[in-house]
């Protein structure tokens, strides 16, 4: 091997160790991505067994009169956080706003002066709160949304499974304790890309209750 020779093989050996070293961290990029992956998955399905008490779930009739603010021990788990989503889900099927309104506290810091009517349009609108319907028809061509029964929803079990209830400490006020994200709120039937957002309160030793945020396209 002459002395020219020799910067190119070195430079070949450069190469097949920069070709092996992207190798390398290009499968454990993969593997990462598998465990986390299968994490999700794993997470997913226990969440939805624990939710399946959900599939021949019924309102109870006490439930179905009380009106006003509805609060859930300090000690609740999430099943019954659910079960509140799912009866302002059916207020809101039932086209009582106001009922559904008033079963959470209204987040102080919301953007918007969030009323029934505002609910309602929120709802009719797809997701585009304070338009009339008729201002919606004429900018939308549609102002027939309605929420419909999640519990008659032929995917619940899915869009039950689908509530997210976690912490996000740098959005959370100092009384609250998780952020809930329920997509796919159910339109005409069907599953939708709106999301209702709450955060979980507690307001005081032994009560917790929902701070609405809004409800909007995600």
């Amino acid at each position: 091997m002459t002395r020219k020779e020799i910067p190119f093989q070195h430079a070949t050996l450069y190469e097949e160790g920069a070709d092996r070293e992207r190798r390398l961290y290009a499968e454990k990029l993969e593997q990462e991505r598998r465990k986390q992956q299968e994490e999700r998955q794993k997470e997913y399905e226990q969440k939805k067994c624990r939710r399946r008490a959900f599939l021949d779930y019924q309102i109870p009739e006490a439930n179905k009169l009380k009106t006003g603010l509805r609060t859930v021990p300090a000690d609740a788990d999430e099943l019954e956080l659910i079960k509140l989503l799912i009866e302002w889900t059916e207020y809101l099927a039932q086209e009582k706003y106001k009922e559904a309104f008033e079963m959470f506290l209204l987040d102080e810091k919301n953007e918007l002066d969030w009323t029934p009517a505002l609910l309602e349009s929120a709802v009719y609108t797809y997701g585009c709160p304070g338009y009339t319907r008729e201002e919606a028809e004429q900018e939308f061509g549609s102002a027939d949304y309605k929420v419909t029964s999640l519990l008659d929803n032929p995917d619940k079990d899915e869009i039950i499974t689908g509530i997210d209830i976690s912490s996000d400490f740098g959005w959370m006020g100092k009384e609250d304790i998780a952020v809930i994200h329920y997509d796919n709120v159910p339109l005409n039937g069907k599953m939708s890309d709106l999301t209702a957002r709450f955060f979980v309160r507690k307001i005081s030793e032994d009560e917790l209750t929902l701070a609405f945020i809004d409800l909007h396209v995600m």
